[in-house]
């Protein structure tokens, strides 16, 4: 049940995420997957359902792997920006920031 509400709210987040002005949809998808990803990590890590520590590392994998995937060669720079921008968000920025 968790796993189907994970990716519902996953789904829904990457559908909804505002896309940055100038992006492609393909570009919109993938910032958007990075974004609502990196959301349901922070909040599940805020509530103590996981650890900082995972969060962090499942985030840092999630997209790593993303940026290898053959379908996102031409999209790198809308995933970048993605985590970019979870890096700097205030409630997560301890989590995901440099």
């Amino acid at each position: 049940m968790k796993a189907l509400l994970l990716m519902s709210v996953l789904l829904l987040s990457a559908g909804t995420s505002k896309a940055q002005d100038g992006m492609s949809p393909k570009e919109a998808y993938f910032y958007g997957n990075i974004i609502g990803i990196g959301n349901i990590l922070c909040t599940q890590a805020e509530s103590g359902d996981i650890s900082n520590d995972i969060a962090r590392k499942y985030f840092i994998y999630w997209v790593s792997e993303t940026r290898k995937q053959p379908s996102a060669s031409d999209v790198i720079r809308a995933v970048d920006l993605g985590y970019k921008h979870m890096s700097e968000d205030p409630e997560c920025k301890h989590l995901f920031g440099q």
